[in-house]
């Protein structure tokens, strides 16, 4: 069973999870020749709903938090297929640009709808964890796909997107009848795991104490039995020491009030990683069509077939991502950081030679 929720969620982030990112695929060809759009109106379009999209999350984690998977899912499903359905009754730039910053905009619901699911393998949880967050790289070849029927057929970019709405909204009933409403939690170690005793639930009250309604724990995102979920988590025993010896300094960052999360140093520099990869990851897609024409030494039907190559590799992501989460649960997360960096600065230098 947990396989074939594994399964779907793939499929789901496959479909519907990343579609904006395989933009350059069609933005000089389908969307110029069909929709009419300019080079300057589908650089414009891209650039803006990427951008918008970055904040989602924003969004779609308390709605997670406050509804659980099966609504977050929901919501992101009916936000993307309003999105593909308004893009194939569009006339007009501003209705274009609506409709893709749906599209973006919806997407990252359904991965955090789905990210709980690694936690059903615990023995390979980074692998089940790359495997499910790196399919939404599939989700890139739609456009691919749209771009190859558009040109070998007659069907319009309306029949495309429209019947891609249709298949968006059928996954979204589907994840209404799947989804439990409360994210599946990490089965519990036996060696971190102990039942509450009275002494654990004072700390708890005084822990709890500490947090206002606006700084809550982030581990109510995650299910949890009752109100000892502090205790079942494997942090608690250091941050529970910590408070008995009255230094919060110990405090574990996890059960740390909001504020003092979002200004750690962990916190900081995850962001500063995330913030530099999206946007060298949203620099390429949006450039990668006006850098080929700048060159200058291709023509047009080289240049789309470039592109359409480009995407299908940025694609191909998925098996790094299945390299990535078995190295994470076999040497560990600072060693595969260590080596994801590595590559990144390589890449970095043979560009600069290159260029």
């Amino acid at each position: 069973q947990r396989t074939g929720l594994a399964l779907f969620a793939i499929l789901q982030n496959s479909l519907v999870g990343g579609l904006v990112y395989g933009w350059a695929s069609i933005d000089r060809t389908l969307l110029v020749s069909d929709a009419k759009l300019s080079f300057d109106e589908t650089t414009t379009i891209f650039s803006l709903a990427s951008s918008v999209g970055m904040f989602s999350s924003l969004l779609m984690g308390p709605v997670l938090d406050m509804y659980g998977p099966r609504y977050c899912s929901v919501l992101g499903h009916a936000i993307v297929g309003t999105g593909c359905a308004l893009f194939a009754l569009a006339h007009s730039f501003g209705a274009f640009l609506i409709a893709t910053i749906l599209i973006s905009f919806g997407g990252p619901g359904i991965q955090l709808s789905i990210v709980h699911i690694c936690n059903l393998f615990p023995a390979n949880q980074y692998f089940a964890l790359s495997s499910i967050n790196g399919s939404i790289s599939f989700s890139f070849l739609v456009f691919v796909a749209f771009g190859v029927i558009w040109e070998a057929t007659d069907i319009s970019f309306r029949t495309l997107f429209g019947a891609h709405a249709t298949v968006i909204y059928l996954s979204m009933v589907l994840s209404w009848f799947i989804w439990p409403d409360r994210p599946y939690d990490m089965p519990p170690s036996p060696k971190n795991y102990h039942e509450p005793t009275i002494e654990d639930q004072l700390v708890e009250a005084v822990t709890a104490h500490r947090h206002s309604l606006a700084t809550e724990q982030p581990l109510n995102s995650f299910l949890r039995e009752g109100e000892k979920h502090l205790s079942r988590h494997h942090s608690f025993a250091e941050s529970r020491k910590a408070i008995e010896m009255g230094n919060e300094l110990l405090v574990n960052l996890k059960d740390m009030p909001f504020l003092k999360q979002f200004t750690s140093g962990s916190y900081v520099r995850a962001v500063t990683t995330f913030l530099i990869t999206c946007f060298l990851a949203n620099l390429h897609v949006a450039s990668i069509s006006t850098e080929l024409a700048d060159v200058m030494e291709f023509n047009t039907k080289e240049q789309h077939e470039l592109t359409q190559l480009f995407t299908v590799i940025v694609s191909s992501g998925l098996v790094a991502s299945f390299a990535v989460g078995w190295l994470m649960d076999q040497v560990g997360l600072e060693v595969c950081t260590a080596v994801t960096l590595l590559l990144g600065q390589t890449q970095a230098a043979v560009l600069v030679w290159l260029a």
